[in-house]
């Protein structure tokens, strides 16, 4: 089976114009192997998107490490993360267990312990998850390759403010 080139574009992405911490890409590469494989493909595009974020080099490389070697959910500090990075990380992870066409079981257990660990309530979580089901149907199932990841943060942040649902609550 040939896999597409995943792109993740997560510039313009992080709360107050920091870079997104080590720890979200661990969480992405961890729920992205949940459904038992992790491709060259996927790892490449995860220290891709960690360079772009304005991680070093060195950080970088570790990170790839730290992904080939595999990563639980819970065994990645999530403390540094904003409450909108921790939305948005389940958002992503939502969406990447979709890009297939389905949640395996394995995935949508992946997603419940990433939820948990990100400390999301019931309703952040059902907001991220029908925010991205949205999306996803709304692109009509375009690969990651081709989402604009900038959408889902804008959106989430949207919705967020219109729902005057603060990040403490997420």
């Amino acid at each position: 089976m040939i896999l597409p080139v995943i792109s993740l574009d997560l510039s313009e992405m992080t709360a107050i114009g920091k870079p997104l911490p080590r720890e979200v890409f661990m969480l992405l590469a961890a729920v992205a192997r949940a459904d038992g494989v992790l491709a060259d493909n996927e790892i490449d595009a995860i220290a891709r998107a960690a360079l772009d974020e304005g991680l070093e080099l060195e950080e970088v490389e570790a990170l790839e490490a730290a992904i080939r070697d595999g990563v639980a959910i819970d065994d990645i500090d999530v403390h540094k993360l904003a409450p909108e990075d921790r939305l948005y990380v389940y958002a992503v992870a939502s969406w990447i267990a979709l890009v297939d066409g389905e949640r395996v079981e394995r995935e949508e257990a992946a997603l419940i312990s990433l939820a948990y660990v990100l400390r999301l309530t019931p309703r952040g979580k059902s907001e991220a998850d029908a925010l991205v089901q949205h999306l996803y149907a709304q692109n009509e199932g375009e690969t990651l390759a081709r989402y604009d990841l900038a959408t889902l943060r804008r959106e989430l942040d949207q919705r967020m403010k219109r729902s005057m649902m603060p990040p403490s609550s997420v």
